[in-house]
């Protein structure tokens, strides 16, 4: 027969019978660590302990079942605790009432059990009392006071959390006066004791020279360690990081592995980055269906650019059907959250009539919102409405204001009807060299309007040295955007090049309104006599004959004035426009077709 001998565990030397802190905390933590992977042996030590009423192992053995997820348990056994005056569970039932873990969340509770711990000096306790005192009374300045005060107690100890804590009061300016040198400080010294949170803010002062000298590369090793334990902040700011190539060479495809890491952890502007990527293709093969899917992915926890960029997706039908209602539902969604971008682009819903019933007021309204917040588009519709006079009264005067506006940030569409308006002398004194300056810019950007009549305005001598190469440079440039301006263009240069092989034609007018051409070059023909129309759009004239003949020609500028003049004699047998001489004789110059 075996006889089971019971040692008692007063003899073990684990605790004492007449002191319910005999247990060291460290000896009741080894058995709780003990226990946690699986010896059944310390399991049973540490539970006769705490049942025999040691207040420290009562505390380790509600820590167990806390991992073990079972709330009921390590909620009995930290209170068993904490109604012995042990500061970590009561610190511990704090964090319970605080969270609502098994028991009903309610802060009174949690504060009592924490001013308990924080009474002791425990400085975990100290730190969530300030926390405490920050959620009740986070809208309540005068109060941030209180917070400070106890996390500088446990800041004292060298309480991370609390580090942590003061970094992001000096930087919001609560409590204590903003100072971001003392955010930087706190958050290094808190760093430097390995946590996540402030290795990953201390990279973000690092980036952004908040209190620190701006140093990419510090950014990148700050957000490196944070993001190898997991911060999903971190894990997006290293992406931000790749795809600006900021302390790291600009890789893409390293940005979206950061950006992709961040997103399975649901974080939204990850989510929105991922899809940024897949909608233009930066390291990763562009496909717009998986672009929306991450935008919808964040647009759903109110991501505003998300929001934003699926309202685009459905503009112009990208990865979905095209449907402007949708557009119209994503971007007011982002703009209620003041998105200038949705703005904007409400505003466009509005004068276009698309998704929503055309209103130039409403769509002026959003166009002003923008503008208000600097969008170049929104200050350049704005003008472009006081100009047309939609929604508001025609003013030109407000829309050359808005305008320059626009081109301060170099919008090409706002320099280009700046120069019109200088052109046409219309809020501003007429000015063809200013006029010439502000199409030259939108040119620059390869604005197809400014292009041609820059080329125009070359051509023909206004505000600048009459140059025909320069012309047919723009008018070339203009010509291989295509469409009805670019047709107008290769016109232009059909003109500039007959000119130049001097394919010069004289047309004499007659009662009958006929015409016949004669030209220089004999292998030419020109049309028969008949009857004939002419348009002209900015001196740009095209004659059609009704035997089916066209010819193309420039009207006539006086060089005094360079304004359009009905009797100009052909120069030196080329001539400068084409026009009526005072015989009757009608000058033009222009490819015969």
């Amino acid at each position: 027969m075996k006889v089971r001998i019971v040692v008692p565990l007063v003899l073990m030397g684990l605790f004492s019978a007449d002191s319910a802190y005999a247990m060291t905390n460290v000896q009741a933590k080894q058995l709780e660590i003990a226990a946690f992977k699986g010896n059944t042996l310390d399991l049973d030590k540490l539970g006769a302990a705490a049942k025999s009423g040691d207040a420290a192992a009562q505390t380790w053995l509600g820590t167990y079942w806390y991992t073990k997820r079972d709330d009921a348990k390590a909620h009995y056994w930290y209170e068993k605790a904490a109604d012995q005056g042990f500061a970590r569970a009561e610190n511990n039932l704090g964090d319970y009432y605080l969270y609502g873990q098994g028991v009903p969340q309610g802060y009174a509770k949690a504060s009592y059990w924490y001013e308990k711990a924080a009474d002791q000096g425990l400085a975990r306790g100290e730190f969530n009392l300030g926390f405490i005192y920050y959620l009740k009374y986070k809208y309540v300045p005068s109060e941030y006071a209180k917070s400070i005060y106890w996390w500088k107690k446990a800041a004292a100890q060298k309480d991370a959390k609390a580090e942590t804590a003061l970094g992001l009061a000096y930087y919001r300016g609560q409590g204590v006066p903003q100072s971001y040198a003392k955010s930087s400080y706190w958050y290094e010294k808190a760093a430097d004791q390995g946590l996540a949170n402030a290795e990953n803010n201390l990279g973000y002062a690092y980036a952004n020279g908040l209190g620190v000298p701006q140093d990419y590369a510090k950014a990148i090793y700050w957000y490196e360690k944070a993001a190898d334990q997991g911060i999903v902040t971190a894990e997006n700011n290293l992406g931000v990081a790749y795809r600006k190539g900021r302390g790291v060479p600009q890789d893409y495809a390293k940005a979206d592995y950061w950006f992709e890491k961040a997103a399975d952890q649901g974080n939204a502007r990850a989510e929105n980055k991922l899809g940024v990527s897949y909608g233009h293709g930066q390291g990763v093969p562009q496909d717009y269906a998986k672009a929306n899917y991450w935008f919808k992915k964040a647009a759903d926890q109110g991501n505003v650019r998300a929001e934003t960029n699926l309202g685009v997706a459905y503009y112009y039908g990208r990865g979905v059907p095209q449907d402007y209602a949708k557009a119209v539902y994503w971007s007011e969604k982002a703009a209620d959250q003041g998105n200038v971008r949705a703005e904007n682009n409400l505003g466009v819903a509005y004068d276009k009539g698309r998704g929503v019933p055309q209103d130039y007021a409403k769509a002026n309204y959003w166009f002003k919102k923008a503008a208000d917040q600097g969008n170049a588009y929104a200050e350049f519709n704005l003008g472009d409405h006081y100009a047309k006079g939609r929604g508001v009264p025609q003013d030109y005067a407000k829309a050359v204001y808005w305008d320059e506006k626009a081109v301060d940030q170099g919008n090409a569409y706002a320099e280009f009807n700046l120069g019109d308006y200088y052109a046409k002398g219309k809020g501003v004194p007429k000015n063809y060299a200013k006029a010439n300056y502000w199409f030259k810019k939108a040119a620059d950007q390869g604005y197809v309007n400014a292009e041609f009549n820059l080329g125009d305005y070359y051509a023909k001598g206004k505000g600048v040295p009459k140059n025909y190469a320069k012309a047919n440079y723009w008018f070339k440039k203009a010509a291989a955007q295509g469409g009805r301006v670019g047709r107008l263009a290769q016109n232009n240069i059909n003109v500039i090049e007959s000119m130049d092989s001097k394919h010069v034609r004289k047309v004499k007018k007659t009662t009958t309104h006929s015409v016949m051409v004669r030209q220089e070059e004999e292998t030419n023909s020109g049309p028969d006599n008949g009857r004939f129309t002419t348009d002209c759009d900015n001196m740009i004239c095209v004659r059609h004959y009704s035997n089916g003949a066209v010819i193309h020609f420039t009207a006539c500028m006086n060089p005094a004035d360079m304004e359009p003049m009905d009797n100009a004699p052909v120069v030196d047998g080329q001539g400068a426009c084409s026009g009526t001489d005072a015989e009757g004789n009608f000058y033009g110059m222009g490819s015969v077709n």
